[in-house]
């Protein structure tokens, strides 16, 4: 059920004409019967009502306007406190609602991207879709879409200008890069939030040793790695120097529920200054960190490819084992929540 005190923005995608019936009651019967409930769009005349699926994305935007304001304006106040909690030499986040689905830093504009894996669509290489195919598991996936759709559930992702044949769009390249698009090594991540944040640690080991961003994102392109892969790798590379290290990137962004240190212990004040490692949310192995040994004399590339096909395996391995995907969302919902509260004590200032 709903999360504690954290915030359920999904409360704001859909009201259903009966006041009593929560969100996660009205997307467990659509799940269940496939049919669109009756209410109304709140963004919209309220007057009018419609029937349609009660899940949207809280980050949507519609005809330029955003789904959830609210949403972003908690984004956008969080941004704000811990730049000037870290003392950032940088101007603080446009304040007030996007209308754009834009936040503006210097010159970046940025977005935001939910990474509790996808609501369901018919697909069944998506980790929900997987879980309605087993069983009847209409509430647990209502459940888990409700508690991890909030502020703890985003990654914050600089956006560029793309052109497509449908025209101009701004968007974040990286984050579709990252996104489950079948079993190719290009989309090894498969939407997976451990293996995002182990790319953004490379990220960080590679500025160690190259000098310009053009060679950082050719080296780390030559390997194999998909952080830099895209024609935003400019605006990543400026998005992420800003904080310094793995270390300064996960402090700031409360992202502490991730990761451990080497011996696989939680974080606290003592230890956040340690080596982080993400820790893996497809183990059955409590708190276990992704397992990235290179073979001896292997090029980088070589034992990325290799990396990246056992996560493969492993993500396939989990999908078709029921009780070892309830494990894995229950890991991220749990890790989602824990961030959430970060997070939001940060902007109550507790």
């Amino acid at each position: 059920m709903g999360t504690g005190d954290c915030k359920h923005y999904l409360d704001h995608v859909f009201k259903s004409e009966d006041d009593n019936r929560s969100w996660v009651d009205s997307y467990s019967k659509y799940l269940e019967t496939g049919v669109k409930q009756k209410g109304y769009n709140p963004g919209a005349d309220k007057h009018i009502v419609r029937y349609y699926d009660p899940y949207d994305d809280i980050d949507a935007v519609y005809n330029g306007r955003v789904r959830v304001p609210e949403y972003y304006s908690d984004l956008t106040g969080f941004l704000n406190v811990r730049m000037k909690d870290q003392r950032f030499n940088k101007p603080l986040f446009g304040e007030g609602v996007p209308k754009d689905r834009s936040i503006t830093f210097d010159d970046l504009a940025l977005t935001s991207d939910s990474f509790g894996f996808s609501a369901p669509g018919g697909n069944e290489n998506h980790p929900l879709d997987k879980l309605l195919s087993y069983s009847k598991h209409y509430t647990d996936v209502a459940d888990y879409l409700y508690d991890t759709r909030t502020i703890g559930g985003a990654f914050i992702w600089p956006k560029i200008k793309v052109h497509t044949s449908r025209g101009s769009a701004w968007r974040s390249v990286f984050n579709q890069n990252r996104g489950v698009k079948g079993h190719n090594l290009g989309s090894y991540i498969n939407d997976r939030v451990d293996l995002t944040l182990q790319e953004i640690k490379m990220f960080y080991q590679y500025c160690e040793n190259n000098g310009s961003d053009k060679e950082l994102i050719d080296a780390m392109r030559k390997d194999g790695y998909v952080i830099l892969k895209g024609t935003d790798a400019g605006a990543i590379c400026e998005w992420l120097q800003c904080f310094g290290s793995f270390n300064g990137f996960i402090d700031f962004f409360c992202f502490y529920d991730f990761v451990v240190d080497k011996n696989c212990c939680p974080i606290n004040e003592s230890t956040k200054n340690y080596e982080l490692f993400p820790i893996n949310i497809a183990s059955e192995e409590e708190k276990s960190i992704l397992k990235m040994e290179s073979i001896c004399g292997q090029s980088q590339a070589d034992f990325m490819k290799h990396f990246m096909k056992q996560c493969i395996s492993e993500y396939d391995e989990v999908l078709n084992d029921e009780q070892r995907l309830m494990g894995m969302l229950e890991r991220v919902r749990s890790m989602i929540t824990a961030r959430t509260k970060s997070m939001e004590d940060n902007i109550r200032g507790t």
